[in-house]
């Protein structure tokens, strides 16, 4: 009897093992669906970071909303726009196994500020500007048409072009300017060119500065002795090779081709190719996990930004910013007209300026990024400067928000003159010193 009993009682316990066994898995099995067929949750951290650095030709068209500060000032007339650009999305630099260059469509030279069509598309050059990045340049010339009230009339002799040396700045320039006009008139012959990746002028009477710094090469080899770099080149170094693991063993890639693949790849190819994979792809199926190429693309970053310290961007940027200075102050005095004024870029360009005002955050920025010099006129009668400088207001912005200083926005022109000009490079001679000693006066 005793025997039976516990033989039932076993059978009794088996049975509501099973029992529980099943509801757990039916249950986890209910949940995994429930996750799988509820919308998706936020998106990954990589695929923020590659969306915000696209900067897609959509997100440039709402760039009219409210929340973009520029073209707005109470009681005051603009009276010159100065623009520092990023150029647009561009093909790939470096050619490594996941990137098919051949796959990169562009226009033909002749073919991109048009406006009345579209223009038919061929294999891309390294490194050469998109039909995608010629519109986003293009909307963003329309979108300052519209921000700033501006005519063709209005900027008949009343605008200045310039552009690094590089197609895909000198072609974003031509896009952002025909988005502006609104025609196809305006030709590459009217844009100044400039070697220097930051706009210095060349070594002349004119200015003073030089185009070239000689110290910051070794500036930069004294950063790289630090514990600091040593530390996070090794990692970086690591990365790299883990990548250069998966594609075959390419010991020759670099981290800099590996974050150019990746970047391009979601911003162009991705698209273009109707490919759903987020990251770069050997083959069909045989593509970089996510979570190393968002440490890839992390790593990128700071091997990038790691060089531009203040002293260095101060060196680098101060030649464009006094020349930004310079253009202001010829209207302040009367002596120009200039409404407009362009400099086609990179985002080494846009670094050092936004590190040197003080509105660095860190992230390399987007194609198709924007820094505004606004210089607005106030009214007369709704001030009591008694001096030009006073009366006219400059208001810096990056991607359409102001940036603060000393917790203010806006400021007279006399205090942007004397925080740029009366700062640690007073003076050009003080510019040339640190150039040649690689030492700042503080």
């Amino acid at each position: 009897m005793r025997r039976k009993t516990r033989r039932v009682i076993a059978i009794g316990v088996a049975a509501l093992s099973c029992f529980l066994v099943v509801a757990y898995v039916f249950s986890e099995s209910k949940t995994h669906s429930l996750a799988e067929n509820s919308p998706r949750n936020e998106k990954s951290e990589l695929v923020r970071l590659l969306e915000n650095h696209c900067n897609t030709v959509n997100a440039l068209e709402n760039i009219h909303l409210p929340e973009s500060s520029e073209g707005i000032l109470q009681n005051a007339e603009i009276r010159q726009i100065q623009v520092v650009t990023r150029h647009g999305d561009r093909s790939a630099i470096f050619t490594t196994p996941m990137t098919h260059s051949n796959r990169f469509r562009c226009p033909r030279e002749s073919d991109y500020a048009k406006t009345s069509e579209s223009p038919p598309l061929s294999p891309c050059r390294a490194s050469q500007l998109t039909r995608t990045g010629c519109e986003q340049h293009r909307k963003l010339g329309n979108f300052f048409k519209r921000a700033y009230g501006l005519s063709n009339e209005d900027l008949e002799s009343k605008m200045r072009i310039s552009s690094t040396r590089y197609q895909r700045t000198i072609k974003s320039a031509e896009c952002l300017v025909s988005g502006l006009l609104g025609d196809d008139s305006f030709s590459q012959s009217e844009i100044h060119l400039t070697s220097s990746d930051c706009f210095a002028t060349s070594d002349d009477t004119d200015t003073g500065y030089l185009q070239r710094c000689p110290r910051l090469n070794s500036i930069w080899a004294r950063l790289k002795l630090q514990l600091k770099y040593v530390t996070m080149a090794t990692r970086w170094d690591a990365i790299r090779r883990r990548v250069v693991d998966f594609a075959g063993g390419r010991s020759d890639l670099s981290l800099t081709a590996i974050g150019d693949t990746v970047y391009t790849h979601y911003c162009h190819l991705r698209k273009s190719l109707g490919d759903p994979s987020v990251t770069p792809c050997l083959s069909p199926g045989h593509c970089l996990l996510e979570p190393l190429t968002l440490e890839v693309v992390k790593a990128y970053d700071e091997c990038t930004t790691f060089n531009y310290t203040e002293e260095v961007s101060i060196l680098l940027i101060q030649p464009l910013v006094s020349q930004i200075v310079a253009q202001m102050e010829s209207v302040v005095l009367g002596k120009s007209d200039m409404k407009f004024v362009h400099y086609s870029g990179h985002d080494v360009t846009l670094m050092p300026l936004l590190i040197a005002l003080g509105g660095w955050k860190g992230r390399r920025s987007p194609y198709a990024s924007r820094i505004v010099f606004e210089l607005w006129q106030k009214e007369e009668d709704n001030d009591n400067c008694e001096t030009s400088e006073c009366r006219y207001q400059v208001k810096i912005l990056y991607n359409g928000k102001a940036l603060s200083r000393r917790g203010r926005d806006v400021f007279s022109f006399g205090e942007f003159r004397t925080w740029v000009l009366d700062g640690p490079l007073r003076t050009v001679s003080a510019y040339r010193n640190a150039c040649m000693t690689g030492s700042l006066e503080r």
